[in-house]
């Protein structure tokens, strides 16, 4: 946020060009992570997204690490 407005106010083009696509890599990453990382490695069914540590997975009963 601050990089936005730094670079509207110093009129920069490449300062919010760089802001944008480093916002972009951030929010992709957070997607990736949780379509892929939050998932049973035996049963391989998502975790609700209440879910933050689990110990255990609710569908299997298998104990995660």
């Amino acid at each position: 946020m601050i990089a936005f407005l730094l670079a509207e106010y110093y009129k920069l083009k490449y300062l919010l060009v760089i802001a944008i696509i480093f916002t972009a890599i951030f929010f992709i990453s957070v997607m990736i992570f949780y379509l892929f990382m939050r998932r049973c490695p035996n049963c391989k069914t998502r975790f609700n997204k209440y879910t933050i540590s689990p110990t255990h997975c609710p569908y299997c009963k298998i104990r995660l690490k």
